[in-house]
């Protein structure tokens, strides 16, 4: 596993595979598969919606005690509106644990 930096990324392979982070925001860029020689370039957006707090819908009333809530198999934000978990451009925090075996990357948006 290496590390390497070049002008603008952060550079990361184990022999099979280097991805890259922006230097400045520490988000992933590209990944590359150093076998062929492939890039793909990559961008990740992180976000969410709020949850409906249960109730009727267009489809009927799904009524339990406390109504047909959003939850682990049911996505029913209660608007379209996405939210980010931080100001859009920011840096994210990022810790990099680089051993012999395996390279850890750890990425932390928001205290949420």
């Amino acid at each position: 596993q290496t590390q390497s930096t070049s002008e603008s990324d952060l550079d990361f392979d184990n022999g099979v595979y280097r991805i890259s982070l922006d230097k400045e925001t520490k988000g992933l860029r590209s990944i590359t598969n150093l076998e062929t020689g492939e890039t793909c370039k990559v961008k990740i957006t992180w976000g969410w919606y709020e949850a409906n707090t249960g109730g009727c819908s267009d489809f009927g009333c799904f009524h339990t005690d406390y109504g047909a809530l959003s939850g682990a198999y049911i996505f029913r934000p209660n608007s379209s509106s996405f939210n980010y978990p931080g100001p859009e451009g920011t840096g994210i925090e990022t810790d990099i644990e680089v051993g012999p075996l395996v390279t850890e990357i750890r990425q932390r948006l928001s205290g949420w």
